[in-house]
């Protein structure tokens, strides 16, 4: 598999952490396509071959939690609060960690979705004011939402992929940030490009846009309501956004990557792999690889992964 390009970073200095990995099947190294990874804690929870699985933020195991008919995918740190026949998908927790977001069908009188909110230990949901919703976050403070009134015209799912590469029709994605519940809005100045996947950090809000190319991250400050980059991207597109209000992660073309922003230079690790016979999975070394810099901010030791399978 051909490497990723080096990618370019920018504001003050940071962290990042990329977790790669890749297995070997006798004498071959094969990668791992490692999709939309959450944060809760010291836990990453990503989607891999139809399945949900999750890993320390700091590498050890990875388990896997689902092995049944169907598809898992976009995981979210949650239990099932909801029972309606429509699909609800979850979207994002409140500030308070009370209630669940999700997008759903149940309430529209056409092909769109609303966010709700329901308690964390299930009841009645309730909508969120906004007309139509597809994915956001809310404020640290709850004031305040940042969402994407409609998905985004291209991307991928296991029962839908449109590959509409640099896209820039009338379906290109918005993010406004509403008021709660004043329902005051401004639209984070856009271009023809789709913005997606708007997440809070550090006072800021972090999205995914195509508008420079490949899809990197661009940050948004809301005082001076001006729009960064904050990851330029020369490589393959970052297909999904997550935080936990202080670091981001994101998953590019296999890849799970954790990022303290503002953030000054990329490690990315090689794997070294080595095969094994234990039935619970494989184990992974993985080493240093090159820095999107000439220097490290801090040294990074060596992380080992083994897929756990948990049935």
């Amino acid at each position: 598999m051909r490497r990723l390009q080096q990618s370019k970073l920018s504001l003050a200095p940071g962290a990042i952490l990329a977790l790669a990995f890749s297995v070997a099947a006798h004498a071959d190294t094969k990668p791992h396509l490692f999709q939309s990874p959450a944060l809760k804690g010291d836990l990453i929870a990503f989607g891999y071959a139809g399945d949900l699985w999750t890993v320390p933020r700091n590498g050890g195991r990875a388990i896997r939690l689902t092995n049944g008919v169907g598809v898992e995918s976009m995981p979210i740190f949650s239990h099932r609060v909801t029972y309606h026949p429509a699909a609800d998908a979850a979207v994002a927790w409140t500030p308070d960690g009370r209630r669940i977001l999700f997008r759903s069908t149940r309430a529209a009188a056409s092909r769109y979705t609303q966010i709700f909110s329901v308690p964390a230990e299930g009841g009645e949901a309730a909508k969120l004011p906004l007309p139509t919703a597809y994915q956001g976050q809310m404020s640290p403070d709850g004031s305040r939402i940042a969402y994407s009134p409609l998905p985004p015209a291209f991307g991928f799912e296991f029962t839908s992929f449109v590959s509409w590469g640099n896209y820039r029709g009338g379906r290109a994605s918005t993010i406004r940030l509403t008021a709660l519940p004043g329902l005051d809005s401004v639209e984070i100045p856009h271009e023809q490009a789709s913005d997606f996947f708007p997440v809070f950090s550090r006072q800021r809000i972090y999205f995914l846009s195509g508008r420079a190319g490949p899809i990197g991250i661009y940050s948004y400050d809301p005082a001076t309501k001006r729009v960064a980059e904050a990851l330029h991207n020369d490589g393959a597109d970052i297909r999904s956004l997550g935080a936990d209000g202080a670091t981001l992660v994101y998953d590019q073309l296999g890849e799970i990557i954790c990022t303290i922003p503002p953030a000054a230079n990329l490690i990315r690790f090689r794997s070294r792999s080595t095969q094994t016979s234990l039935r619970s999975g494989v184990t992974s070394e993985m080493s240093p690889g090159r820095s999107t810099t000439r220097r490290f901010l801090r040294p990074v030791s060596v992380l080992r992964w083994k897929l756990m399978e948990r049935f």
